[in-house]
């Protein structure tokens, strides 16, 4: 089926501004962090789940419950675990521990584990993987700190659209969440900069903080039918 849309046009300008956005960062080069400033990941991370409020509120729109969960899993899981594991195990290359000090390592099985759950902060890094002076940062996969998020919003738009479907308050109910959500996320933002915590700036950069992002898609779509 052609769509008629300009999202997957979206998904690559914002997808190579986050790979190049953070190599800047990660990379301790400096020819390459003087161009920091002309990259914003966290405005294509955040326009990322705009298109997703979107996209994903559509597939459930059309779908029944089973077949919605089972298309969201068939997109997901398979490119998922493959980009896990291949760098579980294909990693050893660049490690600077051998094979056997690698594979034995508990930081490997923990990485392992930890990822497979969608739970990348847990353990973001492999054993002696990016291990040099050249780089701050040794998470592999840093980005993958979203899906969490994504997943969140999986198992919440079921019951959003139950609701908007029972009481037929579309702009009430999407105004209520965005309101709230940007509510949340300030005021975490707030304490953290106030207390210098940074539980509190990670917990904002979560559901229901991130949920204003989803809403906004939410909002184009029911727009969308409606006209």
């Amino acid at each position: 089926m052609k769509r008629n849309n300009c999202f997957d046009f979206l998904r690559f300008i914002f997808a190579f501004n986050v790979v190049l956005g953070h190599l800047t960062v990660i990379a301790l080069f400096p020819d390459l962090q003087k161009f920091q400033h002309f990259f914003n990941t966290y405005l294509s991370v955040t326009g990322f789940f705009v298109i997703s409020g979107f996209l994903i509120t559509q597939s459930y729109d059309r779908s029944t419950l089973k077949s919605y969960f089972i298309k969201r899993a068939k997109r997901l899981l398979p490119a998922y675990l493959f980009v896990i594991i291949s760098c579980a195990f294909g990693l050893v290359c660049i490690s600077t521990l051998s094979a056997i000090d690698y594979y034995k390592s508990a930081d490997w099985w923990e990485y392992l584990g930890a990822n497979i759950c969608f739970l990348n902060f847990l353990h973001p890094s492999l054993p002696g993987v990016f291990d040099s002076p050249y780089i701050n940062d040794t998470s592999v996969n840093p980005a993958l700190w979203t899906l969490k998020i994504e997943i969140g919003f999986y198992l919440v738009i079921p019951i959003l659209i139950w609701w908007i479907r029972k009481y037929k308050k579309i702009g009430l109910t999407l105004f209520v969440l965005y309101t709230f959500a940007v509510l949340f996320r300030s005021l975490l933002n707030f304490y953290g900069d106030l207390y210098q915590q940074d539980i509190y700036i990670f917990l904002a950069r979560q559901l229901p903080g991130f949920m204003s992002y989803f809403a906004v898609g939410m909002t184009g779509y029911f727009t969308k039918i409606s006209f």
